[in-house]
This record gives structure tokens, C-alpha cells and sequence, in this order.
């Protein structure tokens, strides 16, 4: 899923703070969203409210997705 948005700023305390995000390199941070509809919503929130750097989402990489296809198989 393409729940993950990767945001770089120099204010990246806050946001990790204020949505929980997980640290990511230098001053970024990946914030993981319940529903990938949520996305547009926050990406436009964080936008009006800090100085950006960088915003994208985050494509799952291999590892992603057979952790999700494992998990998946296991709760079967």
C-alpha cells in the first residue's frame, strides 16, 4: 500500500511529534497513514503548516511487500 509519505523540513521535530512519524535520514521523517486516502489531506495540512523540503510518497520496497504477503499468508 502507498501509505507512507516521506516529508524533509527543518522543523522535523515538530512533526515527528505531532503525528508520530519515525525519523528518516537527515531532517526527514516517514509518517505511516490508517488509509492511503488520507494522503491528500495531509499532504496539503502539512504544506500550509511548515516550510517543506521534500514531500513524497513513499513506494513499499520488496521487503514491504513480503512482510504483507507474509503476514497475510500466516493469518490464514
Amino acid at each position: 500500500p502507498q501509505n507512507r509519505l516521506l516529508v524533509r523540513s527543518q522543523n522535523i521535530s515538530e512533526i515527528i511529534e505531532k503525528y508520530d512519524a519515525q525519523p528518516f535520514e537527515t531532517n526527514g521523517a516517514v509518517i505511516t497513514m490508517e488509509q492511503e486516502a488520507d494522503k491528500h489531506a495531509l499532504m496539503q495540512e502539512l504544506s500550509e503548516s511548515y516550510d517543506l523540503d521534500e514531500m513524497r510518497i513513499m513506494m513499499p520496497t520488496l521487503a514491504d511487500i513480503f512482510v504483507d504477503y507474509a503476514g497475510k499468508e500466516a493469518k490464514a
